[in-house]
C-alpha cells in the first residue's frame, strides 16, 4: 500500500528567462585562446627571421675572412698588395655555404706594414649582410 498524502513532488520552478554563465564564458575562453595563438605565431615568425639574419651575418663574416686569407696565401711571402682585390666566392674551390657572397679586398701599404681590409657581402636585397675584417701584415 502506498500512501499519498497529497504532497506532490515537482520540478523546481524555472524563471521565464534563464540566466547562465556558460555561453559567455565559453566565448571568452575561445577569444583568449585565439589571441594566445596569434601571439605565439608572431613570436615564431620573429624568431625564424632572426635566425636567418644571424646565418647571413655569419656567412658574410666568413666571406670577408676568406677574402683576406686568399690574398695572404696568394702573396706567398711577397707584397700582399700585388694581388687582385675582388674575389667571386661562388666559383672555384669555395664551399657552397658562401654562395651568393662576395669579398672585396683593399690593400694599403704603410711603410713596412700592409693594411688589408676585406669586406664580405652576402645575400640579395633587401636581406643582405656586410662584415669587414682588417688585417695588418708586416
Amino acid at each position: 500500500m502506498h500512501l499519498n498524502n497529497g504532497v506532490r513532488k515537482s520540478a523546481p520552478s524555472t524563471p521565464a528567462r534563464m540566466t547562465g554563465l556558460g555561453l559567455p564564458l565559453a566565448i571568452f575562453i575561445i577569444t583568449v585562446m585565439a589571441f594566445i595563438a596569434v601571439a605565439i605565431n608572431e613570436l615564431s615568425e620573429a624568431g625564424a627571421k632572426s635566425a636567418g639574419v644571424n646565418a647571413l651575418s655569419m656567412r658574410a663574416f666568413y666571406a670577408a675572412e676568406s677574402g683576406a686569407n686568399v690574398i695572404l696565401a696568394a702573396a706567398s711571402g711577397g707584397a700582399p698588395c700585388s694581388v687582385a682585390t675582388t674575389l667571386n666566392l661562388t666559383t672555384g674551390n669555395f664551399i657552397a655555404g658562401l654562395s651568393q657572397c662576395s669579398a672585396t679586398v683593399t690593400c694599403t701599404p704603410a711603410g713596412t706594414l700592409y693594411l688589408i681590409n676585406s669586406r664580405g657581402v652576402c645575400g640579395n636585397a633587401p636581406d643582405t649582410a656586410t662584415r669587414i675584417i682588417e688585417v695588418v701584415v708586416e
